[in-house]
């Protein structure tokens, strides 16, 4: 419940617009465990359902995610506020 408790503050209190606080929300599907990165796709909002069709995504591509979006200052992923693997 705390990520979502935090999305809404972010949403509600911060807004989408502020100049100074950049964020995104990650949600990956259910996490398996693999030894290298694979090929992902980002999504600006979820593509399947988490309860009918979650599908599944490694722990080592959502933290290659998060390292490449803290790391490369050119990648688009800012302007998406939401991001489902």
């Amino acid at each position: 419940m705390d990520n979502e408790n935090a999305a809404d503050y972010l949403c509600a209190d911060i807004g989408e617009n502020d100049k100074s606080i950049q964020w995104v929300a990650i949600r990956p599907d259910n996490l398996i465990d693999e030894d290298q990165v694979t090929e992902y796709e980002i999504h600006p909002s979820p593509i399947r359902s988490a309860i009918f069709n979650p599908g599944s995504t490694s722990r080592i591509n959502v933290a290659h995610f998060i390292a490449d979006l803290i790391t490369d200052a050119t990648k688009p992923y800012g302007r998406h506020r939401m991001v489902s693997f």
